[in-house]
């Protein structure tokens, strides 16, 4: 038995045609972790309050299983000018509208409405798809080394888990069902494959033409047989790996370094020591409605807000923010990330001035500019542009 590496891991986000409908992500919805994806959805329970001669619980009750959550970290990745970049859904996911400038930009504005999407990984001996996921929150925070990273957190509205195993009986092609040693590492709704299939010269049979793996339809965890909704393309022989599907992994666009960042105000570029920004937008998911389903089947959009700092040397020049601050005089930020051609700008055109904040550090003396961000005219406070 192996021990699960925790550099195991790798993921895909992909919008969903219908919220909450899984999506099965393709190589090009790859996202390059920064660091380790985690999530999580775990089932609420009631103790039941019935009466009897003892100090213990009689009984639980499952209740509806609440929204799941998960928090990962990436670089910034652009691509070429006017494509797509790197987790493009997840910045869609955040801001709610999208719009591709052939060959010139990409840009993310806001909208009422936000998007859903699959977040499809794998981590250690598991594949998960979490479906229904929406982004809530962006946050950075940026110095003059390494690269930017974005860390994204936000909620789903079921997990379906799958675990590696193996075929315990041969199973013929044109067959819909397969034996595995252990049934209970799969559930229904999750897609299958044979990732190295000797009747297929050793490659993966992972049902033609879709190439998407096989679907799950029913489990017996007695026999440990998987029922699948298609028959199988080819013989899976005894001993051969049973997996979660997933695509193949792509290493898309550049990374973006913290050297490459700049703060504008007002257009013109600021000698910043460091800055820090946090866009929370929230989707409230419905978990106390008297359903049968199992897991909330849909979300409804929250409030907004969007604050951040940066912190720079104290010069002559910055003695005037503290007026500024009192008559709450308004500017623009840009936060820009890269240089052209391979660059993301997050603008925030209306900022009311707040007075500083003044620290140390050894012999200069710091200001500490807050922030938080308005609306002009509505859905317009911030938006995110690739170019």
């Amino acid at each position: 038995m192996s021990i699960a590496r925790t550099k195991s891991q790798l993921a895909f986000a992909v919008l969903e045609a219908q919220r909450g409908q899984l999506t099965l992500p393709s190589s090009a919805n790859s996202l390059v972790l920064a660091g380790s994806l985690t999530a999580g959805q775990k089932p609420n329970y009631t103790d039941s309050p019935e009466i009897n001669n003892t100090r213990g619980v009689l009984a639980r009750f499952a209740d509806g299983m609440s929204a799941g959550d998960f928090n990962f970290k990436i670089i910034p990745r652009p691509k070429t000018a006017g494509s797509e970049p790197v987790a493009s859904a997840l910045y869609q996911s955040l801001m709610g509208q999208k719009t591709v400038n052939a060959g010139v930009s990409v840009s993310y504005t806001q909208s009422l409405t936000k998007p859903s999407f699959t977040l499809a990984y794998r981590k250690g001996h598991m594949v998960f798809y979490c479906i229904g996921a929406t982004v809530t929150e962006m946050t950075s925070s940026v110095t003059n080394k390494g690269p930017v990273e974005l860390n994204f957190k936000g909620k789903f509205m079921q997990r379906i888990s799958l675990g590696d195993d193996q075929v315990a009986l041969a199973a013929l092609a044109l067959q819909n069902q397969v034996k595995v040693s252990d049934a209970k590492r799969f559930q229904v709704g999750g897609y299958v494959y044979n990732p190295a299939c000797a009747a297929n010269g050793g490659l993966a049979d992972q049902n033609q033409p879709s190439g998407q793996g096989y679907l799950i339809t029913a489990i017996d965890t007695v026999t440990h047989y998987l029922t699948l909704a298609d028959n199988l393309d080819f013989d899976w022989a005894l001993g051969e790996p049973v997996q979660g599907w997933l695509p193949s992994q792509q290493t898309l666009g550049s990374p973006i370094a913290a050297r490459d960042a700049s703060l504008k105000i007002n257009g013109v570029e600021g000698k910043v020591q460091s800055l820090d920004v946090s866009i929370v937008d929230l989707a409230n998911y419905i978990e106390d409605e008297i359903t049968t389903a199992e897991y909330p089947t849909d979300y409804v959009e929250g409030d907004r807000k969007i604050t951040g700092s940066y912190t720079s040397y104290f010069r002559s020049e910055d003695a005037a923010k503290f007026a500024q601050g009192v008559s709450n005089a308004e500017y623009q930020l840009d936060f820009v990330f890269g240089t052209a051609g391979s660059r993301m700008t997050l603008t925030l055109p209306r900022i009311p001035t707040e007075i500083p904040e003044e620290s140390e550090s050894g012999p200069a003396l710091l200001i500490k500019q807050s922030f938080t961000a308005l609306e002009q005219s509505g859905e317009d406070s911030a938006s995110i542009l690739f170019d």
